[in-house]
């Protein structure tokens, strides 16, 4: 399987993952999950999957390493305020569970590691919505 085939498997899988991603009562974490910088939301709360960078490192002369980066955008369902902010970093640690869960993504990859969380983005997407986001590395080796 090339890389592109891989990185539009977990693409497509993180979304029906996080469509289906619920808290402990049992209830939808996002109402809606989108793809990509172009949609505009209008579902609350929701998420994003903003596909990166693909990095190739050779690892050895007969071996390569894919690192595939995807950020996840988290949006409040709450406007504005700290309870806005907790709720916001509520799903997000849903999220960051989920993944951590299984490190292979359903056997996508070796490996994923979460790098980054950031707690409050400062381009949001929604003025009047707190939005958190993390950024993850799904690790591939020779494909």
């Amino acid at each position: 399987m090339s890389w592109r085939e891989v990185f539009l498997d977990i693409i497509d899988q993180l979304k029906t993952d996080l469509q289906n991603l619920t808290d402990g009562n049992g209830n939808n974490v996002f109402a809606a999950v989108y793809v990509g910088r172009k949609s505009k939301p209008i579902h609350f709360p929701c998420a994003f999957i903003f596909p990166g960078r693909v990095r190739l490192t050779p690892s050895t002369v007969t071996k390569s390493t894919y690192e595939m980066n995807v950020t996840i955008r988290v949006v409040s369902k709450i406007a504005a305020g700290e309870s806005g902010l907790k709720d916001v970093l509520t799903r997000l640690g849903y999220v960051e569970d989920m993944l951590k869960s299984d490190r292979t993504f359903h056997g996508y990859v070796d490996n994923l590691e979460v790098d980054t969380i950031e707690t409050e983005v400062f381009r949001p997407m929604v003025r009047e919505r707190h939005e958190a986001e993390l950024t993850v590395r799904f690790i591939r080796f020779t494909m």
